[in-house]
């Protein structure tokens, strides 16, 4: 049942493995976080509130839909 031919090469192969998985969460986190402070300052420094931007570009897409049905 144990057999040491089969089981070692197995642990041997499991190990590094699990290790790369580790490291790509920490990595994936680190860039999730750099993700988020980017966006967080960018829309910090936005003269307009991304909320008024896009009611404003709401409300150009409708204009510009009625003028092409009038057309």
């Amino acid at each position: 049942m144990n057999d040491p031919t089969t089981s070692k090469p197995l642990a041997t192969g499991v190990v590094p493995t699990v290790r790369s998985g580790f490291i790509g969460l920490a990595s994936t986190t680190v860039t999730v976080f750099a993700a988020a402070g980017a966006a967080h300052r960018r829309i910090h420094r936005m003269e307009i509130a991304p909320s008024e931007l896009a009611r404003r570009h709401w409300r150009w897409a409708r204009i510009a839909a009625t003028e092409g049905v009038g057309a």
